[in-house]
């Protein structure tokens, strides 16, 4: 088996660490979270590999309906947030 590390990473806004987490994990464990895309690393070769999990929703709905509503989304968390 081959060790990788995994990364996710968000910019967040908040009065110290301890809210900075919690605000994270709260979007982490959120179902409707746009937090899918992460970079994995191999360790024995080396290297970044960004890896995108999102559910390809987009074949259900019209052209662009599925970006705008991932944009729509990550504005909500972002104003919940500040």
């Amino acid at each position: 088996m081959t060790q990788y590390l995994v990364r996710w990473e968000i910019d967040i806004e908040a009065d110290g660490p301890q809210e900075a987490a919690e605000k994270a994990l709260a979007i982490y464990r959120n179902p409707d979270s746009i937090a899918t895309v992460f970079d994995v690393y191999d360790q024995s070769r080396g290297g970044k590999i960004p890896v995108d999990l999102t559910p390809d929703r987009s074949k259900d709905m019209p052209d662009g309906a599925y970006q705008n509503r991932r944009q729509r989304h990550k504005r909500r968390l972002m104003k919940h947030l500040t």
